[in-house]
Order: C-alpha cells, then structure tokens, then sequence
C-alpha cells in the first residue's frame, strides 16, 4: 500500500473532487440528455466587442429609461408603434449564444406590418463572432418561417411587448 502523507491525501482527494465536478458540471449540450443543463462555450475573443465594459448602475438604467417615452413617441408617429421594451426567454437566447463561435449579440431594429395592419418598430436579435460577422441558430419549429419556406438560419424577433409596464425597480 502507498503511504501518503495526509497534507497529500487531502490535496490528492480535492484535486480529484475538482476533476468530477468539473468534468460533470457543464456537459456538451450534443451529448447531454438533461435538457436542462446548458453549456455555453467562450471562445477566444480579442474583437473590439470583448473589450466594452457593457454594465451600467440600475440608476442610469432608471435614468435611462424614464427618458425614454414611448407614449409621446408614439403620438409623434401615430402611423409607427413603438414599445417601452421586448422581452425574450431564456431558451431562445441560450439557443443563439450556443453556437461555438458566438462572442455577443446584436440588436437591429426593424419595421414590421402588424395584424392591425398598423407598422410597428421591432428589436431582431442575432449573435456575432469576433469578425463582426452575424450568426444565426436553427430553429426547425418556428410555424411561420416553415410556412414561409424560410432558409434554416434563424434570429430572434417576437419578443414579448412591455408597454405600460411597472417600472420593474
């Protein structure tokens, strides 16, 4: 039997600990059946975009958005709907920022006619590798694109309109 001092045992059975729980903490999304575990890969990013310290206080996001009044835009553009803001699940984005060469996301805006027949400003979201390059995901269930016969490659649209919300503080 080995003998082993017990400083060297205990560092030997944390290293082992790390080693499990590493390498069962985030399993390969192809390969994991849980489908509650996702896992995102960083890839080596030295684009302009890994550089931006994105975060701001909650105060200038408060700030921020009472400035914003979608109310008085609206009645300036009676013919263009515009909303305080769009919410999107989880799932869709994580779906967008699994694609191993995904570094962030962009947001364009665009006009799209709705039901009412009245046009409204839409938030369309797809992810970006360190070129600047867009990346889009799949998405083999969108009802409509299918109608559509659409390409495969799939951004995010249809978020969830937030107007008149509660300032969530």
């Amino acid at each position: 039997m080995l003998n082993y001092s017990k400083p060297m045992l205990a560092l030997m059975l944390a290293a082992a600990g790390f080693l499990i729980v590493g390498n069962s903490a985030c399993v390969d999304s192809k390969s994991n059946t849980d489908s509650s575990t996702v896992c995102i890969p960083l890839p080596n990013d030295t684009s302009a975009l890994s550089k931006i310290d994105h975060y701001i206080p909650k105060d200038e996001i408060r700030t921020m958005r009472a400035a914003f009044d979608a109310d008085s835009l609206n009645q300036k553009n009676p013919e263009l709907f515009i909303t305080e803001s769009e919410g999107f699940n989880k799932k869709a984005l994580l779906d967008l920022l699994n694609n191993k060469d995904c570094v962030g996301i962009r947001i364009y805006y665009g006009i799209a006619k709705e039901k009412t027949g009245k046009k409204a400003l839409k938030m369309i979201i797809v992810g970006t590798n360190s070129q600047g390059k867009d990346l889009y995901t799949t998405h083999t269930t969108n009802k409509l694109a299918a109608q559509a016969g659409g390409s495969g490659d799939y951004g995010l649209e249809y978020g969830q309109c937030c107007q008149g919300q509660p300032n969530n503080q």
